[in-house]
């Protein structure tokens, strides 16, 4: 009797780890895929929708190459330093734009809380800039805030250079530009040729 006892407790327990099982698959699910369900995720996941930054190999050291980074945030036109940190070598920095629906960058609806891809999450928790402080910098601006994340990750004798912008304007909108990851290149080829150029005896 003890040892049917003993097996029933271990087939209820084999059923209910079952079900946990079932009940983390379909949440999971839903989480990554979205799911009309109330409560449960969207039908656009922003898990799914957000995307890994652009990324570039560098042919020089990670210290150089956040020299040149450095310089070109000085020269922003009414650019303003968020935060920034030579340690890990990662700096944000926000500036005003014009013609924010033809930047070719992500956008975002301010009612909605950002998800600028793992670097600039991973910033933003570290470094505490929230998106209610990216809200307020964009509010009552015509123009829209553009917000970009440079992370230089060192590779030995090389670097990678991972670059995130992100807009926002004072109106609710959504969508990208349709010359989406232009400025990412451009960016990356400027801070290239200027490390090159320095290297020029």
């Amino acid at each position: 009797m003890k040892k049917t006892s003993i097996l029933i407790s271990i087939g209820q327990i084999e059923s209910a780890f079952r079900q946990l099982a079932v009940l983390l698959m379909v949440f999971m699910s839903a989480f990554l895929f979205g799911c009309s369900v109330p409560g449960l995720g969207v039908r656009d996941s922003l898990l799914m929708s957000e995307e890994l930054p652009q990324s570039f190999v560098m042919p020089y050291s990670a210290d150089r190459i956040w020299e040149q980074v450095i310089s070109h945030t000085k020269a922003v036109p009414n650019g303003r330093v968020l935060a920034t940190s030579p340690t890990d070598r990662i700096i944000s920095w926000c500036e005003r734009v014009e013609n924010w629906r033809d930047l070719g960058t992500d956008t975002a609806r301010l009612e909605y809380r950002f998800t600028a891809g793992r670097a600039l999450a991973d910033f933003e928790s570290r470094y505490r800039v929230t998106e209610f402080e990216y809200a307020e910098l964009a509010a009552n601006t015509g123009e829209g805030i553009a917000i970009t994340t440079i992370w230089i990750e060192a590779m030995g004798r090389r670097s990678q250079l991972h670059i995130r912008r992100v807009t926002y304007g004072d109106k609710s909108f959504a969508g990208i530009g349709h010359s989406r990851g232009d400025y990412e290149k451009s960016l990356y080829l400027n801070i290239l040729m200027a490390t090159t150029r320095d290297q020029l005896p």
